[in-house]
C-alpha cells in the first residue's frame, strides 16, 4: 500500500506541476532574484506547493489520514500561500505556527513522553504542550529555512518523508501513508524544481512540507523513539539550530535571513549549485539509514544522534558559526 499511495501521488504531482506554474505566473507569484540570498537567474513561480498539496490531499483522503493531520497541514499550506502573496510578517507566522502546534498537543499526536533508547523514558508531564508546539514550530520553520537552492527542501523531504513511511509502517499505518504520499508528491515535483528550477515550491509548499513531516515525525518519537523522529529531519533541524545559534551570538534578530546557512556556506567553500544539493542529499540519506537501523538496534539510534550533535559542533566550528556573522541583508528567513 505504501508503494501504492507514493505512485498516485508521484503521478497527480507530476500531472498537476505545469498547471500551477501557469497559474503563478497568471497571477504574478513570482519569486525574483536577489543576487544575495536568491540566486536564481530570473522569475521563477512559486506556486509549486499547489501541485504538492494537491496530490497528497488526493492520497491522504482515500487513505483515511486522520482530519486533523489534515487540517494542520492545510493551515500551514494556507499561511505560505498568504506569505508567498503578502509577505507576512516572520513573527506573525511564527505565531500562527506556534498556536497551531498548540491545538495539535490536544491531540493523541502530543509529544508527553521522551523515549530515549539506552537512557529510558522521561515523562514531560506539563511540558508536553510547550514542547510539542516548539517541535511544530521548528520543523515546520526548518525546512522553509533550508528552501535556499533548487530541489533541497524538495530532496530532504523526499527521503525524509520515505524514512518515516517505512519507520511507522506496522506502528502507524495511515500516518505511514501520509508519509509515503508526501514523498511521491515531492518526487514528482522535483523534475522541474532541480537545478535550473522552472518552478519553486514556494513558502506554500516548504510550509506545508514541514508541516506533514512534523505531524509524522511526532508519532515516531512518541511510538518508536526521538532518535526515529529526529533522524530522518537531521539535516534541516540542524541547519536551523545553528542558524538561531549564530544569529544571537551575533545578537542578530533571530527571524532576519541571511546568507549564512550551510547550503550558502558550501557554495563559499567552491562547491556547485548541484554539488551542495548533492552532499546535503547524501547527508540526509545517511541520517535516514541511522534511523532505520535504530529500529532493528534501538540503541544505535542513540548513539547515532549523539552523533550528529557531534557533528553540528564540528560544523558549527568548521564554518565559523560562533565567530564574527556572515554579512546581513535585510531580508527575511
Amino acid at each position: 500500500m505504501l508503494a501504492v499511495a507514493a505512485a498516485v501521488a508521484f503521478i497527480a504531482s507530476l500531472a498537476l506541476t505545469p498547471s500551477a506554474g501557469w497559474l503563478g505566473r497568471r497571477l504574478g507569484w513570482l519569486d525574483l532574484p536577489d543576487g544575495v540570498r536568491k540566486l536564481h537567474s530570473s522569475p521563477v513561480p512559486k506556486t509549486g506547493g499547489l501541485a504538492v498539496v494537491a496530490a497528497w490531499c488526493i492520497v491522504a483522503l482515500g487513505a483515511g489520514v486522520d482530519g486533523v493531520v489534515t487540517a494542520v497541514c492545510s493551515s500551514m499550506a494556507a499561511l505560505g500561500l498568504l506569505d508567498d502573496a503578502w509577505d507576512l510578517r516572520p513573527l506573525t507566522k511564527l505565531t500562527t505556527q506556534l498556536a497551531v502546534g498548540t491545538a495539535l498537543a490536544t491531540t493523541p499526536l502530543v509529544l508527553d513522553v521522551l523515549v530515549v533508547p539506552g537512557l529510558g523514558v522521561f515523562p514531560l508531564g506539563v511540558f508536553a504542550i510547550p514542547v510539542t508546539a516548539v517541535w511544530f514550530a521548528g520543523v515546520v520553520n526548518a525546512l522553509n529555512l533550508v528552501d535556499g537552492l533548487d530541489g533541497l527542501t524538495g530532496g530532504l523531504g523526499l527521503v525524509a518523508g520515505g524514512t518515516l513511511a517505512a519507520l511507522l509502517a506496522g506502528a502507524s499505518p495511515a500516518l505511514a501513508l501520509a508519509a509515503a504520499a508526501l514523498a511521491g508528491a515531492l518526487a514528482g515535483f522535483l523534475p522541474t524544481n532541480a537545478h535550473t528550477a522552472r518552478i519553486f515550491l514556494g513558502d506554500g509548499g516548504a510550509l506545508f512540507v514541514g508541516a506533514v513531516l512534523a505531524c509524522i515525525s511526532l508519532e515516531a518519537a512518541t511510538t518508536l523513539s526521538m532518535p526515529a523522529g529526529v533522524l530522518p529531519l537531521a539535516v534541516p533541524l540542524v541547519d536551523t539550530t545553528l542558524t538561531l545559534l549564530r544569529r544571537a551570538v551575533a545578537r542578530q534578530p533571530l527571524l532576519r535571513g541571511d546568507r549564512g546557512h550551510i547550503h550558502h556556506r558550501l557554495l563559499e567553500l567552491g562547491l556547485s549549485h548541484g554539488g551542495a544539493v548533492l552532499l546535503l542529499w547524501g547527508v540526509g540519506m545517511l541520517a535516514a539509514v541511522g534511523a532505520l537501523a535504530a529500529a532493528v538496534a534501538p540503541v544505535l539510534g542513540t548513539v547515532i544522534l549523539g552523533l550528529v550533535g557531534v557533528s553540528a559542533v564540528f560544523t558549527a566550528w568548521r564554518f565559523g558559526y560562533l565567530g564574527e556573522s556572515p554579512g546581513r541583508v535585510d531580508l527575511r528567513a
